[in-house]
């Protein structure tokens, strides 16, 4: 969508593939489960069959266009005359491993033209584990995460520059070409990758001066974050793929990688009610063909290497990123945060006015400051019925424990999330 009249924002676009393409394989999709169902349960007449796919398609197809409708976005008219204000760009990261030390983060800045000026911003979220090296110390197995070990390597030898540096576009964008590179490492030391993975967020800004515009695209795989804030509007934030996104349901079915009557199974959880109270919720966990039960739909990794080979270079998972691109003018003050799940579980703007401000005008360090001190804090653990009742009647007391998520357990772990976050600021000079 394009705008004009000195609008901030000049373009955007949100896709994970050509629309058309999408919409059709998504009702191509639910056409065959619904197919798949009748044929086996074989107890649908076919005017009821009929009726059962119209409905799915009606109700798919408004889910889609939902999605992809185009919103009216913040605009500034600049008088003519009016100087031209100068900004100050800043990139920050922060990065705080109060867990299984599993978070990583990458920036750089570059000047490839006189006319242009890049910065590639990522941030990756580990889970799962490998058997490592033998510690006689503990007398244990440490617990590695190859995946991350040659991420490491690729961030350390420059692998990852030119990774990162392809069109999130193409047919090679960025989490397809890592996959490729992983599955060469996995070949190379004869290891599987399958029970091990992370989350990917890259965001890479460009300043384009001749044509006073900033173009910003975006590429996420799992459940880590993106926001970007425009003159204090929030304009974008991904989509996160876990259990409870459908259409990710939708496309693990669909290509055969979990059981479809059981897709998925509830786990446990938890949510920040205030400042103070946390209560439980229920989660859910993806059922993987192979046994593996995963928090997220997908993610760079799990890679199996079985005979000298890599059996599918999508992964486990598969691969669909969620993909957007957005220009502004290069005077907009613009805010963009990648995070991980351990500043989106304890931090909630929804709930807590305080936290939007942080999200919306902090930079990385601030905010992550702020999810470190949640997870360290005391807490006051409650159930959410009995809060949602005592903030109606003051007078009902509400029954709490207290609860901490870095206590220790006999095991030596704790309940907390590793924290990270990267941002880049642009603000006007005062």
């Amino acid at each position: 969508m394009e705008f004009i009249n000195n609008n901030i924002i000049i373009r955007e676009t949100i896709v994970n593939e050509p629309e058309g393409e999408r919409i059709n394989r998504l009702i191509n999709s639910y056409i065959n489960l619904v197919n798949g169902w009748t044929i086996q349960s074989n107890i649908v007449e076919n005017s009821e069959h009929d009726q059962i796919v119209e409905e799915v398609v009606d109700e798919v197809v408004d889910e889609v266009v939902e999605q992809v409708v185009e919103q009216e976005l913040p605009e500034e008219v600049v008088k003519e005359g009016t100087p031209v204000p100068e900004v100050i760009r800043e990139v920050n990261e922060c990065v705080y491993q109060l867990s299984s030390k599993q978070d990583r983060v990458y920036t750089k800045q570059e000047n490839p033209h006189e006319d242009t000026e890049t910065w590639t911003l990522a941030l990756w979220d580990g889970h799962g584990s490998t058997r490592g090296s033998y510690d006689p110390l503990t007398k244990n197995f440490k617990k590695d995460n190859f995946m991350l070990d040659c991420l490491d390597e690729m961030i350390t030898n420059g692998e990852i520059d030119k990774i990162l540096e392809k069109d999130i576009f193409s047919e090679e964008y960025p989490a397809i070409a890592l996959q490729r590179a992983l599955g060469i490492r996995c070949i190379e030391k004869k290891q599987t990758m399958v029970s091990v993975g992370a989350t990917m967020v890259l965001v890479k800004v460009s300043h384009i001066i001749s044509e006073k515009k900033i173009v910003i695209d975006v590429l996420s795989s799992g459940d880590s974050s993106v926001i970007i804030f425009c003159n204090g509007e929030k304009v974008l934030e991904n989509v996160k793929h876990t259990g409870f996104n459908e259409e990710e349901i939708i496309r693990l079915i669909a290509e055969n990688r979990v059981n479809r009557f059981q897709p998925t199974k509830l786990s446990g959880n938890f949510e920040i009610l205030d400042e103070l109270h946390v209560c439980s919720k229920q989660g859910k966990y993806i059922l993987s063909k192979n046994g593996d039960q995963l928090a997220i739909s997908q993610s760079v990794g799990h890679l199996e290497y079985l005979d000298g080979k890599i059996k599918d270079e999508r992964g486990v998972y598969g691969l669909s990123p969620y993909k957007a691109r957005m220009e502004f003018s290069d005077t907009s003050e613009i805010n963009i945060k990648l995070f991980s799940d351990g500043i989106s579980d304890v931090i909630s703007p929804e709930k807590i006015s305080s936290d939007a401000e942080v999200v919306r005008s902090s930079n990385a360090t601030n905010l992550a400051n702020l999810a470190k001190e949640r997870w360290e804090q005391q807490w006051q653990s409650c159930s959410k019925v009995a809060y949602l009742k005592s903030l109606e009647d003051r007078t009902i007391p509400l029954k709490s424990s207290e609860h901490c998520f870095n206590k220790v357990d006999k095991y030596g772990n704790n309940g907390t999330d590793d924290v990270s976050c990267v941002s880049w600021i642009q603000t006007r000079k005062a």
